[in-house]
């Protein structure tokens, strides 16, 4: 499955901006995108694959790589965007058609916290119930899927009122 892949101008832009020392949300802003947007670094690097790239190459074509600074108490520090970033941007990420490697990498990472954390593991999400309905195609009504019967030509299912059970 052959996928496009172009880094866009403001990406690229985002990119240089952060490698020259500015805050995420600054060179996000600075670079076109929504302070809503930028508010979410981390997220937003998760997810756009453009990004990432824009930064392995800015790094590259730089030959200056971000490292995160020691630890020090201060109230902004840039220190989780380069660490973002490092965690992030790897090489083989490169060739990827989704975004779910980084995905998994990053629920790996939060479970492992926990674990170092001595919490316990998160319970699993309870459905709610809805996953299983479906629209009768005769009637449009909801309906569990479960409750679905075939009709009279024996071609598909529908609701039991209009299979007339």
């Amino acid at each position: 499955m052959a996928v496009r892949k172009i880094v866009p101008e403001r990406h690229r832009v985002a990119a240089s901006y952060i490698l020259d020392g500015q805050s995420a949300f600054k060179a996000l802003t600075r670079a076109g995108f929504s302070k809503w947007t930028a508010r979410r670094f981390g997220e937003l690097l998760r997810s756009s694959w453009a990004l990432r790239e824009a930064i392995r190459q800015e790094e590259e074509r730089r030959q200056h790589y971000l490292r995160p600074a020691p630890k020090r108490a201060k109230r902004y520090d840039r220190r989780p965007v380069a660490l973002d970033v490092r965690n992030l941007c790897f090489p083989e990420d490169r060739q990827a058609i989704s975004n779910r490697p980084v995905q998994a990498l990053y629920d790996q990472k939060r479970i492992a916290q926990r674990i170092a954390a001595g919490l316990p593991p998160k319970e699993q999400r309870k459905e709610s119930g809805f996953e299983h309905l479906t629209n009768c195609p005769a009637c449009g009504k909801r309906v569990s899927v479960r409750k679905l019967f075939l009709n009279y030509s024996m071609t598909g299912y529908v609701c039991g009122q209009c299979a007339g059970v």
